[in-house]
């Protein structure tokens, strides 16, 4: 290795001094010292014994770097650090501006988001608030309608349209109470021809109707009703039964519903069987 190679591979001129060998050295080792990220060892070494060489070589003389090239070395730095503040300063305030800018958006999707949700219950409500009003006129105008006709019927003297009405009104898409006054209506007639629609209000989803019913049969003795009062003593409730075991009794004729009351005395719950075994009693001692 020449001392021009050494010269050229620390980067400084023929006339440096020491202190510029020094300067140059420790820069160029920062630089490509292996240690470092991106190090080159092989630079690194290269430079090293160029360094070395000059040294021993005692070409240099001894003295202070030049002011002007010490001066522009800092101001360089001095840029380079400036530049670098810089840099950092705008990224910063570019994340910044990023981080703003998804804020802003997330809020304005949440307003809209809830302005929507708002929009929808309005016109949920709205619609409801129409179809409960529709319903409810839809109500009043069946309930004047089945009034009318009951007001009509109930006018004529014939006993048989009074029945027919009543049994209109049970039979009809009206409340469990107008059922109930219904049936009631129809005992109060004393007429066996109301069994077609007391018929009818056997198979009615709500038990209060169906005991009604019962009882009605009972207090009518309407002897027809057998089979359908047998079918009930076996898929009915326990009020259902015992209704079915009072209606056979009010009716008097116990030997006519054997069937039933024999059903009854084999019975799961004990107040049916108690009321079955009187009624059994009763009939053949």
């Amino acid at each position: 290795m020449t001392l021009s190679d050494c010269f050229r591979i620390l980067g400084i001129p023929r006339n440096a001094c020491i202190n510029d060998l020094k300067v140059a050295y420790r820069s160029k080792a920062k630089k490509y010292h292996p240690d470092r990220n991106g190090g080159d060892g092989r630079q690194f070494n290269r430079l090293h014994e160029a360094y070395t060489f000059l040294l021993d070589s005692g070409s240099l003389h001894v003295g202070t770097a030049r002011p002007d090239l010490d001066v522009q070395r800092r101001e360089a730095e001095e840029r380079l650090r400036r530049e670098s503040y810089r840099k950092a300063a705008d990224e910063k305030k570019h994340r910044e501006a990023l981080k703003k800018a998804e804020r802003e958006s997330a809020r304005r999707e949440a307003e809209e988001k809830a302005a929507l949700e708002k929009r929808r219950k309005e016109a949920e409500k709205k619609a409801g608030e129409r179809r409960a009003a529709f319903e409810d006129q839809l109500r009043k105008s069946q309930l004047k309608s089945t009034r009318e006709r009951a007001q009509k019927l109930a006018k004529e003297n014939s006993p048989s349209h009074l029945v027919f009405a009543a049994g209109e009104l049970l039979t009809g898409k009206g409340s469990d109470r107008q059922k109930k006054q219904a049936i009631q209506t129809l005992v109060s007639l004393r007429r066996k021809s109301a069994y077609p629609f007391l018929k009818t209000a056997l198979y009615e989803e709500s038990e209060v109707i169906v005991l009604s019913a019962i009882e009605a049969i009972g207090k009518l003795k309407i002897l027809q009703a057998g089979p359908e009062l047998s079918s009930l003593m076996c898929s009915g409730s326990v009020k259902i039964r015992m209704a079915v075991l009072e209606a056979v009794e009010n009716m008097a004729r116990i030997k006519h519903y054997r069937d039933i009351v024999q059903l009854a005395v084999g019975d799961s719950n004990m107040a049916v069987r108690h009321k079955a075994e009187k009624l059994f009693q009763r009939s053949y001692g």
